[in-house]
């Protein structure tokens, strides 16, 4: 029993990286981020009058992916406007101006082809979007409204790897649609991000 105590203990720990490597070939984390644009369209005529169209920010993911030709990966994903965006307001107004910033978190899956140096990655996903639009008038004073609502999302990633380093590079374009059809929460939106993705 002395003898097999210590050969158990030495089996287990032969055994523990071993299990350890096993796992590290099946999934890697994935992160990624990089400067983008977000190209907003409200449906509703009145908020048209008073956001901007294009907001510049940083959009990031952090995700598990499972390794191989074909893969998939799932995680969190999120943007932040860098600073706020002005409009000069329509007539109706008079005279004054909007300041708009948005940021958003949300969750995505992805099929993930990598095809040697180069992977094609379609992915969907869930986005909760906030923004603030904070408006001052002639004829109305200052207001300030909140955009608070869900939105759908789906898009196109490609991406080039830098081997043998886990770097790549690369682009992603995402179409989304809000959940809902209040009049401050109704609107369509296009993302276009260039990243830089690290493979740990």
């Amino acid at each position: 029993m002395k003898r097999l105590i210590p050969t158990a203990l030495l089996a287990f720990a032969a055994a523990s990286p071993a299990g350890a490597a096993g796992l590290s070939d099946l999934f890697y984390i994935d992160i990624s981020g990089g400067p983008a644009a977000l190209m907003m369209h409200m449906n509703d005529d009145a908020m048209d009058d008073l956001i901007a169209n294009t907001y510049w920010g940083i959009d990031g993911r952090l995700g598990i992916c499972s390794e191989g030709m074909f893969g998939v990966c799932a995680g969190i994903t999120g943007f932040s406007s860098l600073g706020s965006t002005s409009q000069s307001l329509s007539q109706g107004y008079g005279t004054g101006t909007s300041e708009t910033r948005f940021s958003s978190i949300g969750g995505y899956v992805q099929g993930k082809a990598n095809l040697g140096v180069l992977a094609i990655s379609p992915f969907a996903g869930y986005r909760q979007l906030y923004g603030e639009v904070e408006t001052s008038s002639s004829r109305f004073g200052y207001q300030s409204e909140d955009i608070d609502t869900g939105a759908f999302f789906g898009g196109l990633e490609t991406s080039i790897r830098f081997i043998p380093t886990g770097l790549e590079l690369g682009a992603r374009i995402e179409y989304g649609a809000s959940t809902d059809d209040a009049a401050a929460d109704d609107f369509n939106y296009g993302l276009g991000s260039a990243f830089l993705r690290f493979k740990f």
